[in-house]
C-alpha cells in the first residue's frame, strides 16, 4: 500500500502516520534514518503507480463509452472514482512530507558542525527523495505550503564539503534547475564554487582526488548543464565575468584552480551552448572570455591545468569563432592553441596527468577543430609559420602520442586542400620532412640495436 492508502488506515486510529515516519528522521542513527528514507520512497512510487493506473482507467472509460454496456462502464467508473480519491489525497501527503522534511535543515546545520557526515548523507538522500516525488506539484505551484524549507536542506547539502553528501543534492536539484531561473540562478554560484578543484587534495595520494574528479566530471557537469537550461544568458554572463576577474587578478598559488574551474563551467555546457543560444549572445560572451585569457599573466595561462581546460574550451567552441563579428577570438583561440606546444611543463610534475588528458594532447584538439572548422583563416604566411612550427614541436621533443600527431595532421591537411592546387606540393613537402627525418633517425638507432645484437 502506499502512503495515501497508509494515512487513510491510521486516521481511524487518530495516529498521524506521516508525522511518526517524520519524527524517526530526528534518529542519529544512520540506518534508521536510511531505512525511513527507503520507506518514504516506496510509499510514494506506489502512489504514483495507483496515479497511473486512475489516469489509464480515465482514459479507458473515455474511448469505451457506447461500446461496452451500462453495467461494464459503471465497474470501470466505480473503479476510476476509487482510485481517483488517491489522486486527491496524493498532493496533501505530498506537501505534508515536504514540509516535515523541510524542518529537518536546522538538524542538518546542527549535524555538520559536530562532523556527522553519515545523518547529513542521510538528510540529504531523504529530501532528494521527497523533491523527485514533488517536482511536478513545485513546478506547477500546486504544492500546498512552501517548498522552501525542503530546498534550502538540499542547498546546504550541496555547500557541504563531502562528494557523497554533495553529490545527492545536486543530482536532485538538476531535475527541477531547468523549468526554474529563480533556482537555476540561485544553484549557479555553488557548483561554481564546487569545480574548484580542493587545493588540499593535489598533493595527496589517498585517492580522494580521483573520486572528486569523477564527481565533478559527472555529477557536477550535469547539475551545470541543468543551470545553463534554465538560465543561459545569466550562465554565460557569470562564467564571462569569472574569467574576466580571474585573468586579472595578481597571480596566487590558488588562481589556476580558479580559472580552470570558470573554464571548466564552459566546457561543461558547450554542448547545448552551440546548439541553443542565441548565437550573436554567445559570440559576445566567448570574445570577451577569450580576450580575457590572451590578456592574462602568463603564470597563471601556463599552469598545466589552466591550459588544459583552456584549449579543450577553445575545441568545444572552434565551430562558432568563425561566426564572431570579427576574426579576433578566432585568431587569439588559435594562438592559445599554437603556443601551448611551446610551453615547458617539466616543472609541474603529475598536475600534467590530472584527469584523462594532458596539455599537449589537448592543444592537439583544440588545433585541429580550429583548423578544420575554418581551414582559410590560416592561409597568411605568418599562421603558416606558427603551423610548422607547432607540427615540427612533437618530432623535436617527442612529447606527443601518435594519436594526437594523427589528429593535428588531419587538421593541417584541412588548410592545405584550401589551398590552390599549384601549392599542394610545396605544402606536402614541408608537412612530410619531419617524419621523414624521425624515421631516418628510427632507423638508425634500429640498426645500432641490431648490430649490437649480432
Amino acid at each position: 500500500i502506499g502512503a495515501v492508502k497508509l494515512h487513510k488506515i491510521f486516521n481511524s486510529t487518530n495516529i498521524n502516520i506521516l508525522v511518526t515516519i517524520a519524527d524517526a528522521l530526528y534518529s542519529n542513527s544512520e540506518a534508521v534514518i536510511d531505512a525511513v528514507s527507503e520507506l518514504i520512497d516506496t510509499l510514494l512510487q506506489l502512489d504514483e503507480r495507483e496515479a497511473s493506473i486512475s489516469q489509464g482507467l480515465s482514459i479507458a472509460q473515455s474511448l469505451m463509452n457506447g461500446v461496452m454496456s451500462d453495467t461494464g462502464l459503471n465497474s470501470l467508473d466505480l473503479a476510476r472514482q476509487i482510485t481517483g480519491q488517491n489522486d486527491t489525497a496524493r498532493p496533501r501527503i505530498l506537501s505534508e512530507f515536504v514540509s516535515a522534511v523541510g524542518l529537518q535543515r536546522f538538524r542538518f546545520s546542527e549535524r555538520q558542525t559536530k562532523g556527522d557526515v553519515s545523518v547529513c548523507r542521510c538528510l540529504a538522500r531523504t529530501a532528494a527523495v521527497v523533491l523527485t516525488h514533488a517536482q511536478d506539484l513545485i513546478k506547477k505551484d500546486t504544492l500546498e505550503g512552501s517548498p522552501d524549507g525542503l530546498l534550502d536542506l538540499l542547498f546546504k547539502a550541496v555547500a557541504h564539503p563531502s562528494v557523497y553528501v554533495c553529490g545527492i543534492a545536486v543530482e536532485a536539484l538538476t531535475n527541477v534547475a531547468p523549468s526554474s531561473a529563480e533556482l537555476s540562478t540561485k544553484l549557479l554560484p555553488f557548483l561554481q564554487g564546487k569545480a574548484i578543484i580542493p587545493f588540499h587534495l593535489i598533493e595527496n595520494d589517498d585517492g580522494g582526488l580521483e573520486e572528486y574528479i569523477n564527481f565533478r566530471e559527472r555529477v557536477l557537469a550535469d547539475g551545470l548543464a541543468g543551470c545553463y537550461a534554465g538560465c543561459n544568458a545569466f550562465f554565460l554572463q557569470s562564467c564571462s565575468s569569472a574569467i574576466e576577474e580571474f585573468c586579472q587578478a595578481s597571480p596566487t598559488s590558488h588562481l589556476p584552480y580558479q580559472l580552470e574551474a570558470a573554464l571548466f563551467c564552459m566546457v561543461a555546457v558547450a554542448e547545448k551552448a552551440v546548439k541553443t543560444t542565441d548565437k550573436r549572445d554567445l559570440c559576445t560572451q566567448l570574445q570577451r572570455m577569450i580576450s580575457a585569457l590572451a590578456k592574462s599573466p602568463s603564470t597563471t595561462t601556463s599552469h598545466p591545468l589552466v591550459t588544459m581546460k583552456a584549449c579543450r574550451f577553445v575545441n568545444k567552441y572552434a565551430r562558432v569563432l568563425p561566426l564572431c563579428e570579427t576574426n579576433t577570438a578566432f585568431e587569439i583561440a588559435s594562438e592559445l592553441a599554437i603556443n601551448a606546444f611551446n610551453q615547458d611543463l617539466s616543472s609541474f610534475g603529475s598536475l600534467q596527468s590530472i584527469g584523462d588528458s594532458s596539455p599537449l594532447s589537448e592543444a592537439a584538439n583544440a588545433l585541429k577543430q580550429l583548423l578544420c572548422s575554418s581551414p582559410a583563416l590560416f592561409s597568411s604566411p605568418a599562421a603558416l609559420s606558427a603551423l610548422e612550427n607547432a607540427w615540427k614541436a612533437p618530432y623535436d621533443s617527442k612529447r606527443i602520442d601518435v594519436e594526437e600527431r594523427e589528429m593535428l595532421c588531419s587538421g593541417l591537411c584541412a588548410v592545405l586542400i584550401s589551398f590552390p592546387p599549384d601549392q599542394w606540393t610545396a605544402s606536402v613537402d614541408n608537412l612530410a620532412r619531419p617524419v621523414i627525418a624521425c624515421l631516418n633517425i628510427v632507423s638508425k638507432e634500429a640498426d645500432q640495436i641490431m648490430g649490437k645484437g649480432n
